[in-house]
């Protein structure tokens, strides 16, 4: 019985293959979303279903700080010390806050829904570390919420697997999931959506999963069943969907100088990649740093589906423009349905 994701994230293969021809039994409830026992929920109790999505908040550290910039109004920098100082960070948070804890944990549910090994290396990850508390501002004006999400799902025999911050409808049902909890969303083909929402980490929470896979052993074992269930069952290897072919819809914030033109340009930019502009927000010009006459302005634009690939050649294309200042900020959007 192990709670270590990333030994499981990084080496799980061989462990399962080598537990399988031991005929022993591996157990690894705690090692995703803590004492939420989403594992065997998915493993055994929609076993009949064909499921299509996961889509959750694995990560407390994350949803802790993206929470308390949205109500507290707190920058990164505070959240995340007011997160340590609660014991809800590490003194180096590297793995939370750059999305890694949680695409270990994505590793591990994804290939058990999917029956479908996925290696570490297939899921695109991004941290949370550059979402601005103006970024968390805007998304509230129109609408939105910033969670982290891991997001996997199983469309056209493909399977993609990404973690980074997302924009979500403030009705979605999983923009409430406050502070430290985790939450996640099963597609499941009969059942359809099933929701388990918990605390996702915690000596407690995670004690509880070690001790249930500990109690399932021992009934097993009593019984003389140690081969009931495999730990990680597969189906065929399933093809990946690679980041560049995903399709969602993007929020794109940019810090240009307040001169006639600017949007013309950045939408030719899009245009030339076949994107379609949903809105755009434009803000009330500040001074600029250098020269104080010439002020900038912020532009929120608000982009339809379209493949990454596209939105990254644009991106690529609006740095070069002389009317763009500072990094642009991107972050998908995703809503029921999507």
């Amino acid at each position: 019985v192990t709670a270590n994701k990333a030994l499981l994230a990084e080496r799980g293969e061989e462990r399962f293959a080598l537990a399988r021809k031991k005929n022993a039994l591996l157990r690894f409830e705690a090692a995703v979303a803590g004492g939420i026992p989403i594992l065997k929920a998915v493993r055994e109790g929609l076993c009949a279903n064909e499921i299509t999505s996961v889509v959750g908040i694995l990560n407390g550290t994350s949803n802790y700080i993206l929470y308390s910039m949205a109500n507290s109004g707190l920058t990164f920098e505070e959240a995340l010390r007011q997160a340590q100082k609660k014991g809800f960070a590490e003194a180096d948070p590297t793995l939370d806050i750059g999305g890694h804890d949680a695409a270990h944990k994505l590793t591990l549910l994804g290939s058990l829904a999917f029956r479908s090994w996925i290696p570490l290396r297939d899921v695109a990850t991004e941290g949370i570390s550059t979402v601005g508390i103006q970024d968390v501002a805007y998304a509230s004006e129109l609408g939105y919420v910033i969670k982290p999400l891991a997001i996997g799902r199983l469309a056209e025999g493909r399977i993609e697997v990404r973690v980074h911050p997302t924009l979500i409808p403030k009705d979605d049902v999983l923009a409430s999931v406050p502070r430290e909890y985790n939450a996640v969303l099963v597609h499941g083909s009969a059942v359809g959506p099933t929701l388990y929402f918990g605390k996702g980490a915690g000596r407690f929470p995670t004690a509880s999963s070690v001790v249930a896979d500990v109690i399932d052993i021992a009934r097993d074992i009593a019984r003389g069943s140690v081969s009931r269930l495999d730990p990680m069952p597969f189906g065929s290897s399933l093809p990946r969907r690679p980041m560049e072919e995903v399709e969602t819809r993007y929020y794109l914030r940019l810090t240009a100088l307040d001169v006639p033109g600017v949007i013309g340009s950045i939408g030719n930019i899009l245009a030339r990649q076949k994107i379609s502009i949903a809105s755009v927000v434009q803000k009330e010009p500040v001074a600029g740093e250098v020269n104080p006459a010439q002020g900038v302005v912020p532009l929120v634009i608000l982009l339809h589906r379209t493949k990454e690939k596209r939105i990254q050649a644009a991106l690529k294309a609006i740095r070069k423009l002389r009317c763009i200042r500072g990094r642009p900020q991107l972050l998908r959007i995703e809503g029921r349905g999507e």
